[in-house]
């Protein structure tokens, strides 16, 4: 993802000139470095450049990706749907999919607790008893957090 272009995108769409979104933030040479991806600005300068383009940034991560909408959201999305509506073989899917993502990336603990989740759901939409290893490591996820936050995508186990 390069931020430079999607800021530089962002201001000549909105017809906002240089001048106009550094605002003392940053010089003009330093946002054109930015723009080419020679540099990075620092955290303040950056959300200053959003604020002067009146985008937020969870409005700068979706426009940057091409206004699609961020895959962990949208697996969320979708193992709520099919979970609600009972879609075992979506579910059965959605789980082949992130069974293998989470083998492909074995150190990507957002696959692994994806795969136990929708281990779980298949087994409550199965009735089924419940995966013992998948309720452990969720479990020993959410004891160790320090801080829980809650999704704009939330869904449970039923």
């Amino acid at each position: 993802m390069d931020f430079g272009k999607a800021i530089s995108n962002i201001r000549r769409n909105k017809h906002i000139s240089i001048q106009q979104i550094t605002n003392n933030t940053i010089t003009k040479s330093s946002y054109n470095r930015f723009v080419n991806g020679e540099t990075q600005p620092s955290v303040n300068s950056f959300l200053t450049l959003l604020q002067n383009l009146h985008v937020s940034f969870e409005e700068f991560l979706y426009i940057s990706r091409g206004y699609k909408p961020d895959y962990f959201n949208e697996i969320a999305m979708q193992i709520r749907d099919a979970t609600i509506t009972r879609n075992i073989p979506l579910m059965q899917e959605i789980h082949a999919t992130i069974s293998t993502y989470a083998q492909q990336n074995p150190n990507n603990q957002t696959y692994l607790h994806l795969k136990c989740v929708t281990t779980l759901i298949l087994n409550s939409l199965q009735n089924e008893p419940l995966d013992q290893e998948s309720k452990k490591i969720l479990l020993n996820y959410l004891l160790k957090c320090d801080v829980w936050t809650l999704t704009s995508t939330p869904f449970s186990i039923v």
